[in-house]
């Protein structure tokens, strides 16, 4: 299947690891919303995803952002882009430590071998 943007194919890949992450008993908001663009320190920060809390969404979504410079990375290859988006986007999300899920979810990494 091929995708128009590189944010529907993120999301697809979102929807894709959800299940993933429900059988390690750690699921993912409902509410939340993945996109290409830099992270809170710009082009010249060094991280390559950044999850943002709801509650400086407008519309109370977790905003996931993965570097747009990494498409044209000459080693940057779906699977990592897509690990990128596991592990640094969801590996400890502020969802998680609200809801008392930060242990469950640090020990899920190593479910998905991340």
């Amino acid at each position: 299947m091929t995708h128009e943007t590189r944010e529907s194919w993120l999301n697809a890949v979102a929807q894709g690891m959800a299940p993933l992450f429900e059988a390690l008993d750690a699921p993912l908001p409902d509410r939340a919303r993945v996109a290409i663009g830099f992270t809170s320190r710009g082009a010249k920060g060094k991280a390559i995803g950044e999850c943002w809390d709801n509650r400086l969404s407008a519309d109370g979504h977790f905003e996931i952002f993965i570097r747009p410079d990494l498409a044209h990375a000459p080693d940057a290859m779906p699977a990592q882009i897509a690990a990128i988006l596991a592990h640094e986007s969801w590996s400890m999300p502020p969802w998680a430590s609200r809801q008392g899920m930060g242990r469950r979810l640090n020990g899920s990494r190593w479910g998905l071998a991340l």
